[in-house]
C-alpha cells in the first residue's frame, strides 16, 4: 500500500480522490463527477488492467458509478508505478466536465 500512496500523490486531480488505507488489498477510487464508468472499465481491460466493479457493492436502487476498487494483491511494484497513470488517464479522459 505504500508504493500505491506513493504513486498517487504525484497524480493530484481535484474531482478524483482516494482512499488507501495502511493495509490490506484494497484501495477506492471516487470520481466526483460524470463519468462513463463503463468505458473506463472497458478500456482498462483493453490495457490488460483490472479494476473491480464497484456496482455489486450497493443496492440496485443506491447504484453508484463514482467509485473503483483497485487491487494490489496480484501485482508488484513496477506494474503498481505503470498502472496507476494509465489509470487516471483514463477516467480523466472519461469524465464529462
Amino acid at each position: 500500500m505504500l508504493c500505491l500512496k506513493n504513486t498517487i500523490s504525484s497524480f493530484q486531480h481535484p474531482n478524483i480522490k482516494w482512499n488507501v488505507p495502511k493495509s490490506g488489498y484494497f484501495s477506492c477510487i471516487y470520481v466526483d463527477g460524470n463519468l462513463q464508468y463503463d468505458k473506463v472499465i472497458s478500456s482498462l481491460q483493453n490495457d490488460s488492467i483490472e479494476l473491480l466493479n464497484t456496482n455489486t457493492c450497493f443496492l440496485k436502487e443506491y447504484k453508484n458509478d463514482h467509485y473503483f476498487r483497485i487491487s494490489i494483491s496480484k501485482v508488484n511494484e513496477n506494474k503498481i508505478k505503470r498502472g496507476i497513470p494509465v489509470v487516471l488517464s483514463t477516467i480523466k479522459k472519461n469524465m464529462k466536465l
